[in-house]
């Protein structure tokens, strides 16, 4: 079992200007003083400096607003931790501050825990597994002088956090029900968690392929989608087709277009040729037959005679010949000029066709319907496939918890719970016989998770007897960090000569072994006790002046880290 052993504690009162250290021996330390030394004040002090609030401080204590810094061992390492009005400090062998805390439930509880094998969990008021404050780890351990001899399990304050914490409190504490117990319950509870988070997240999907499947149904209709695709290259294979042949009824309606301007050319040309022809003979015909003519287009001088006149003629007649065959070609041409239109037309119409047809494929269904409905379906595929997905985990999980849960079983059998009882039961037999309480019957502390009912003075020495054989089997079997056993002030209720001695020697002589006991004590009855003896005589003064300086300078460095820790808590 890893070593938890408190080396020394300073406390420091900036306002009061007054300070006191104490230092702590490995095994046994006897604080002795008279009432109002402050021997309480200084053993709550160390608790407080953990975050642990135990009951009935002094007003005058509060007060003085006291700091505190605690020096310790935990398993073989030092540390230190630093109480400076609400903040906390937790600091490592160098004195360089490790982390620090605004939160004692939120923050230090689960630093502390983890650092002191502290895994229990409870169940909130929430319904949550929580983790525990420091008071519940140190309640075994600390015997207060106010509560503790009154009633058991009392020490601390706020202890009604939780509604049932005493039961599993003394399991954990004792071995019932250790760290590997509660460890796996929170792997349960965690399954738990994540189980109802699936079935939150299922039914959102179901929801949402519900409505999904609404719409579906409103498209009526089924659609092979490998025979639609199949079909619609097709069209597009016969739309490219067709595209090819407007492109080549184009290119066509081009070259025709071309021959008809130049046809037409030739027409003009020919026209105003013959035009001309036409003067040129009027011309000759009108005038003196024999006298020379003058050519009006060119100039050349002709004979005006009948073989001139002859010759002109027939040259009109040529271009009469020429003009209705160049008009004959401009019909033809005009004529397939006309057909490569219409071809070129009724290749869009079946271009249209084909395009009403991808448009409309399976009776009445739009190729946009088509595309939007396989988006559908994708998606309500990739909804199920999360919905499966999320069944697949909640099946794993339901198993896994149902293997935890057999774990579980084992870690709390009955065999060993029986053993455990069966300790303490055999040790507060022993006990109450050594403290002479012989009229408590078993049945009103067989049970571990007892409240001690006794009266008179024979009270405070049933309850250490109780208080020692949870020790023990605390020693025994916990799987936590063993803590310190702090006792105050056993002499309750009058306790004579004779038992408050005994009670002395019964808590010296039954210390758990390997462990570290601090005893508050007024005096110690005639008792010889072997360890450090810190004794206190002022009354109304556990601080002093003249330990200030000294004490204020050792605690700077650790105030200083702590109030520029997260950009500064104060």
């Amino acid at each position: 079992m890893k070593k938890f052993i408190l080396k020394e504690i300073r406390l420091i009162s900036l306002s009061e200007r007054k300070a006191r250290s104490v230092k702590f021996g490995l095994q046994k330390n006897v604080i002795v003083g008279p009432n109002s030394t402050g021997k309480s004040c200084l053993i709550k002090s160390i608790y407080r400096t953990f975050g642990a609030q135990p009951k009935k401080l002094h007003p005058n204590w509060l007060s003085a607003e006291v700091s505190s810094l605690v020096k310790f061992i935990l398993d073989d390492n030092e540390f230190s931790m630093l109480k400076f009005g609400s903040a906390y400090g937790f600091f490592d062998s160098n004195n360089n501050l490790i982390e620090s805390f605004e939160s004692v439930t939120n923050d230090l509880a689960p630093f502390l825990a983890s650092k002191l094998n502290f895994k229990i969990r409870i169940t909130n008021r929430g319904g949550e597994p929580s983790i525990l404050t420091p008071a519940y780890y140190f309640l075994p351990f600390y015997i207060d002088q106010d509560s503790s001899w009154e009633s058991n399990w009392s020490s601390f304050n706020n202890l009604s956090q939780f509604s049932r914490w005493r039961t599993p409190i003394i399991e954990f504490h004792t071995g019932i029900k250790g760290n590997e117990y509660y460890e796996t319950k929170l792997e349960i509870d965690q399954i738990k968690i994540e189980i109802k988070e699936f079935d939150e997240k299922l039914r959102v999907l179901k929801k949402v392929v519900k409505d999904l499947r609404g719409k579906l149904k409103q498209a009526e209709f089924n659609i092979d989608m490998n025979s639609f695709k199949s079909e619609t290259q097709k069209l597009i294979s016969e739309c490219e087709v067709i595209n090819k042949k407007q492109n080549k009824f184009r290119v066509k309606i081009v070259e025709l277009s071309n021959n008809k301007i130049v046809i037409q050319n030739q027409i003009d040309i020919t026209k105003k040729t013959l035009n001309e022809i036409q003067k040129d003979y009027q011309f000759a015909t009108t005038s003196l037959d024999g006298e020379p003519v003058e050519c009006p287009t060119c100039g050349t001088i002709h004979e005006n005679s009948f073989a001139d006149r002859l010759s002109i003629a027939n040259d009109e007649e040529r271009c009469f010949e020429l003009l209705q065959e160049l008009n004959n070609e401009l019909l033809e041409v005009n004529s397939k000029i006309e057909s490569e239109h219409k071809k070129l037309s009724v290749s869009r119409e079946e271009v249209d066709s084909l395009k009403k047809n991808l448009d409309t494929k399976k009776g009445k269904i739009k190729l946009q319907d088509v595309i939007e409905s396989r988006g559908r379906s994708e998606m309500k595929a990739m909804f199920q496939s999360e919905i499966n997905k999320l069944n697949e985990l909640k099946v794993k999980g339901a198993i896994k918890e149902k293997d935890l849960k057999k774990k579980l079983i084992g870690l709390s059998n009955k065999e060993k719970r029986d053993e455990i009882i069966g300790y303490y039961n055999s040790l507060m037999k022993k006990y109450l016989i050594e403290l002479e309480v012989l009229n408590l019957k078993e049945k009103s502390y067989n049970k571990i998770t007892t409240n001690i009912s006794e009266s008179g003075s024979a009270l405070p020495r049933a309850l250490i007897a109780y208080y020692y054989a949870i020790l023990n089997t605390v020693k025994k079997y916990s799987s936590s960090i063993f803590s310190p056993i702090i006792i105050d002030s056993p002499n309750q209720q009058g306790q004579d000569p004779i038992n408050l001695p005994k009670i002395i020697r019964f808590i010296d002589k039954n210390q758990p072994k390997q462990t570290q006991l601090i005893l508050g004590l007024e005096d110690l009855s005639g008792v010889e006790i072997k360890g450090k003896i810190i004794k206190l005589k002022e009354k109304f003064s556990l601080l002093n002046k003249k330990s200030f300086d000294k004490n204020y300078e050792l605690f700077k460095p650790f105030i200083n880290q702590l109030s520029n820790s997260k950009g500064g808590l104060f």
